[in-house]
């Protein structure tokens, strides 16, 4: 947590506890008094523990950094066509809407923002291509939200299929609050990442 969330949090759990202290009701006491402490302990251990299982951190750069894996009984460059192929992008990416191919290194990406933003769209380019290997982009400069990402394919364990590792890198726009998760459904058994 950055030290001004922190901060916020640990002021509205004392008010919350405060508040819980104060109260006559014997329900609304433990309920207002355990919000509030839990909030303090939150803003005490400086780590948010539903970040921490969404797997989202920010590091010292003020940047969101999003990491997931999962393995997917299949071959690793049958799972990266499905990556490379970047208008059918939005099928992986929930909050992603579209990606429209500008030629063999740039796109421009189209995402469904959190309010007040609402739609936002930026220019990309790929940074590292390795068939069957990597996938590798970062939004270009002017970029309403800056990103980078990478997606890695390795031969899982046991003969097992292939490992699928995903990290997203991004830096909010001033006064927008991060998403709460990467929107990317690698882990939900009806998407084409597991059935492509």
């Amino acid at each position: 947590m950055q030290p001004l969330e922190r901060s916020l949090t640990g002021a509205v759990g004392a008010a919350l506890a405060a508040a819980g202290l104060r109260s006559r009701s014997g329900l609304e006491k433990v309920v207002l008094t355990g919000l509030g402490a839990g909030l303090i302990a939150v803003a005490a251990r400086g780590q948010n523990p539903l970040a921490t299982a969404l797997k989202i951190e920010q590091n010292d750069e003020g940047e969101t950094v999003v990491r997931d894996a999962v393995t997917i009984g299949k071959p690793a460059e049958q799972l990266y066509a499905v990556w490379r192929d970047l208008p059918g992008l939005p099928l992986l990416m929930t909050h992603l809407r579209s990606v429209e191919v500008l030629d063999d290194k740039r796109s421009r990406w189209t995402v469904e923002a959190p309010a007040p933003l609402g739609t936002v769209s930026w220019e990309a380019e790929l940074t590292a291509d390795e068939p069957g290997k990597r996938i590798a982009w970062r939004s270009l400069p002017g970029a309403r939200i800056e990103n980078s990402g990478e997606v890695l394919f390795r031969p899982a364990p046991g003969a097992r299929g292939t490992e699928v590792v995903v990290r997203l890198t991004y830096r909010p726009p001033a006064a927008a609050p991060a998403p709460s998760s990467p929107g990317c459904s690698i882990r939900n058994p009806r998407s084409n990442c597991a059935t492509t």
